[in-house]
């Protein structure tokens, strides 16, 4: 089995080389790339194309949150682990929104880093235990106070497929979508065909595009 194509983005040389070291001894993972601020974490994702980036949130030139906004529209599928120093609930919300796989607390230990790192490649979603039902709780009212209040696919979208084609605006995934709305990956699943169809596209990305386009028209 190929080894997991990690990028790390870490402004603190110390930080930065620790991680790149203890991954690597591990044979089933490979760091292919490093960088020390947002806009280098950008740069190494979109033309290196590794399976996960480890990003701190508080970078220099390009904070963590806006690095991975950036990423994503170039590589939608491409999974992101947010570190940082401490738990913060609002910045694990804007993480997931716009798009992270998974936030974790730096003073976790190796072999549960490298766990998670193996869990998200694994397409799981990655979050500390001890928040994960307030950030539910969160992220359940946060469409709430934007898109969700107005009806801007003019009736194309029943609700329940408005709430889940803005999520899918935000560049969240599947399991994202159902953690933030409570359903089950399968009726997820359900909702996002049914959307692609009614938009007559065939892929997330086209879908998004549409979907992004119609929300600034409202």
């Amino acid at each position: 089995m190929k080894p997991i194509r990690i990028l790390v983005a870490e402004d603190e040389p110390i930080i930065r080389e620790g991680l790149r070291i203890l991954l690597s001894a591990d044979p089933d993972l490979e760091v292919i790339a490093t960088a020390s601020n947002g806009q280098e974490a950008v740069q190494h994702a979109v033309s290196l194309t590794p399976d996960i980036v480890l990003m701190d949130i508080h970078m220099p030139v390009l904070d963590g949150i806006s690095a991975v906004r950036e990423i994503k529209q170039h590589a939608p599928s491409l999974k992101i682990i947010m570190l940082t120093g401490f738990q913060d609930e609002q910045n694990v919300v804007e993480a997931l929104i716009t798009g992270a796989s998974g936030y974790l607390v730096k003073d976790l230990e190796t072999t549960q880093l490298i766990a998670a790192i193996k869990q998200c490649h694994e397409n799981q979603l990655i979050l500390p235990g001890s928040i994960t039902s307030a950030l539910a709780s969160r992220l359940a009212l946060v469409p709430a106070a934007d898109a969700f209040e107005r009806d801007w696919s003019n009736g194309l979208f029943s609700p329940r497929e408005r709430e889940v084609a803005s999520w899918l605006s935000t560049g969240a995934d599947n399991q994202q979508i159902s953690h933030a709305l409570f359903l089950s990956m399968g009726t997820v699943k359900n909702y996002v065909s049914g959307i692609y169809k009614k938009l007559g596209r065939e892929t997330r990305e086209e879908a998004v595009t549409v979907i992004r386009q119609m929300m600034k028209q409202a």
